[in-house]
């Protein structure tokens, strides 16, 4: 008797110290202030510093998409198994900019999914698949149609269409009744950006997901390229006009915008963004 009982104490002390480690591992992953929501049909999405990411969930398994940078991905890899008990099936990213956090999905036994530019913009990443136009990924019954609508802002920047929920996920290239991040200008292509927002408008989609937790419908897609072509134009008449580099952001008015989220912060810089695009 004396003898079992000494055997089972390492078994026991191991038990022990995954549960302690489970646990250290989940107030840490709570730590990081991300939150997980329920959006419309199989589709969630979770959001962290880094934005909005998105989740199909199947009867059996996860498709998650931008899981964020490498320490956001591992705590959403915690939150996802207390909160679904699924493994992750396939994770992609929307652009080369956004492909970080992939490697914590991969190293757990996930496929790893971009756009062939992405791909070659990230040798260092672990990437299993990669395409050129569209591709896509089943779960079980459901589907993600990955969509590469053109050059726009990052490299490789595709959008993720979900046909059953009627939804499509974009990041960066439109966005909901908010202002593009000025840094994306540094990358954008004109009138490339134009036009993948209206390959974007040709999709089957109801409902438009954003990278920040907002949730809007097709004509905000269709309002941020209105936006985009407006904000060209009046930065243009300006420079045509003799308008100074430093006196740009104000003299190019935006107001009819000023109730768009980061409108106080991003309108200066969105301004000098786009006349850089111009040179």
């Amino acid at each position: 008797m004396r003898t079992k009982q000494v055997r089972c104490v390492p078994a026991l002390l191991l038990i022990l110290v995954n549960v302690l480690s489970l646990f250290s591992l989940q107030v840490w992953a709570d730590e990081q202030n991300l939150t997980i929501s329920h959006v419309r049909g199989h589709i969630h999405q979770f959001h962290h510093a880094s934005g909005s990411g998105v989740i199909l969930e199947g009867e059996t398994a996860l498709i998650v998409g931008n899981p964020g940078n490498a320490e956001e991905a591992d705590a959403l890899y915690i939150q996802l198994l207390a909160e679904f008990d699924k493994p992750v099936r396939y994770v992609f990213a929307t652009s080369a900019e956004r492909a970080e956090g992939l490697s914590a999905f991969a190293k757990r036994g996930a496929v790893t999914v971009v756009h062939q530019a992405a791909a070659d913009a990230t040798e260092d990443l672990t990437i299993n698949m990669a395409f050129a136009q569209q591709l896509t990924l089943f779960l079980d019954d459901r589907q993600v149609q990955l969509v590469y609508p053109g050059a726009s802002t990052g490299t490789g920047t595709v959008v993720a269409l979900f046909p059953d929920e009627e939804a499509l996920y974009a990041i960066d290239v439109v966005a909901v009744n908010r202002l593009p991040d000025p840094a994306l200008f540094q990358t954008a292509q004109f009138p490339a950006w134009f036009n993948a927002i209206e390959t974007i408008k040709r999709l089957p989609f109801v409902y438009l997901l954003s990278g920040h937790n907002d949730i809007g419908i097709r004509n905000d897609a269709v309002q941020h390229g209105y936006f985009l072509r407006e904000l060209q134009n009046r930065v243009k008449r300006a420079i045509e006009a003799g308008v100074t580099a430093e006196d740009l952001a104000t003299s190019v008015d935006l107001g009819a915008y000023q109730r768009w989220g980061q409108f106080d912060a991003w309108s200066a810089d969105v301004v000098r963004g786009m006349a850089a695009t111009l040179n």
